[in-house]
C-alpha cells in the first residue's frame, strides 16, 4: 500500500518496517482530528489504514477478530474499546468514528457533549466507496493516503478487466450466505458483475436479496455460488445449507467461489484484496473450466 505522508509515522509502515458516506454531527471540523477513536469494525479499518500512530487512540473489539478484520493483527497494537458512550467521553478525542446503525444513545452522548463524530454507512457501490474514503481521510487529515487506497483499488480493478473477454457470456453466479441468504447488491456484486457474471438472484426467488430455498437453487441452478469459505464441514447450523447434499452435488469445490468474511465485511482497506482474490478464483475456477 501507499507510503506514510511526509513528517509522520503511518500505522502500517510503524508495524511493517455512503453522497458522502458519513456525516459530521455538530460543525465540519476547522482543522484536521489529532486523535481519533473508533467504536466500528468498518472504521478501524480505515483508521488504521490511514492514521498515523499517534492519532489512534483506540479500536472496536471486533478490530482482533481475525475472521471478520482485515487488519486484525495490526490491531492488537492499540487499546480495544467497549465503545461505551461513556468511555468515548472520557477519551475525549477529537473525531470518533462511528457505524450508521450504531447506538443511536452513543451519538446523543456525543452530540450533547460537543464531541466530533463521524458515521460510516456500508458502502456498496464503488462510487460509494470513493466518496466515503476520501471523506474520512481529509477528516483524519491524511487525504493523500487515501487516494493511494483508491489507486490501489483502482489498480486492481484493471487486472480484472482484464479477464473479462475470457469469462463465457452471462455466465451467472449466485452469492450465498448463511442459512441461504441471498445477497444481490454490494461490493461482491459489483466485482462479479464487472468480472462478466450474471447476478442470479432474481432467478431463485431473491432479486431484491432475501432467502432463496433449497429448492430453487437446485432447480434454477446457477452455474457458480459465491460463498464466505471452503469449509466441507459446517460449524454451526447456519452453514448447514451450504454444505448440504444436493448442493454439494451441484457446486464442487471447483465451482465455489470463495469471497473470505475478512476481505468483504468492509469496503475500503480490504477492497485491493477482495478484488484480487475473486480475480485469482475466477481464474482458476471459471476460466479453466470454460477452457479459455
Amino acid at each position: 500500500m501507499g507510503a506514510a505522508m511526509r513528517g509522520s509515522t503511518s500505522v502500517r509502515r510503524f508495524v511493517w518496517s455512503g453522497v458522502a458516506a458519513c456525516a459530521l454531527a455538530c460543525l465540519s471540523p476547522a482543522k484536521a482530528a489529532q486523535t481519533v477513536a473508533s467504536a466500528n469494525l468498518c472504521a478501524d479499518q480505515l483508521v488504521l489504514e490511514l492514521g498515523d500512530v499517534r492519532q489512534v487512540l483506540g479500536l472496536s473489539p471486533m478490530s482482533r477478530d481475525p475472521h471478520l478484520s482485515f487488519h486484525a493483527s495490526l490491531s492488537s497494537r492499540f487499546p480495544a474499546l467497549k465503545g461505551s458512550a461513556e468511555e468515548l467521553v472520557a477519551l475525549s478525542p477529537s473525531l470518533v468514528l462511528l457505524g450508521r446503525f450504531d447506538s443511536a444513545y452513543t451519538r446523543e452522548v456525543l452530540r450533547q457533549r460537543g464531541l466530533q463524530f463521524l458515521l460510516i454507512d456500508t458502502w456498496t457501490t464503488f462510487d460509494d466507496m470513493e466518496k466515503g474514503v476520501r471523506a474520512v481521510a481529509s477528516a483524519m487529515g491524511q487525504a493523500s493516503r487515501g487516494e493511494e487506497l483508491l489507486q490501489d483499488v483502482a489498480r486492481s480493478l484493471a487486472r480484472l478487466d482484464a479477464l473479462r473477454p475470457q469469462l463465457a457470456p452471462r455466465t451467472s453466479a449466485l452469492i450465498l450466505l448463511r442459512r441461504g441468504f441471498v445477497l444481490h447488491d454490494g461490493l461482491v456484486a459489483e466485482i462479479l458483475k464487472r468480472a462478466g457474471f450474471r447476478n442470479a438472484a432474481a432467478d431463485v426467488g431473491a432479486g431484491a436479496g432475501g432467502f432463496a430455498s433449497l429448492e430453487n437453487i437446485v432447480h434454477k441452478r446457477p452455474d457458480f455460488i459465491v460463498t464466505a469459505d471452503a469449509r466441507q464441514v459446517p460449524e454451526d447450523q447456519g452453514e448447514a445449507l451450504l454444505l448440504h447434499p444436493a448442493l454439494g452435488r451441484l457446486y464442487p469445490l471447483d465451482k465455489r467461489i470463495v469471497a473470505p468474511d475478512r476481505l468483504s465485511t468492509c469496503a475500503g482497506p480490504s477492497t485491493p484484496a477482495l478484488i484480487d482474490a475473486l480475480r485469482q478464483e475466477i481464474e482458476a475456477k471459471v476460466v479453466k473450466r470454460q477452457g479459455h
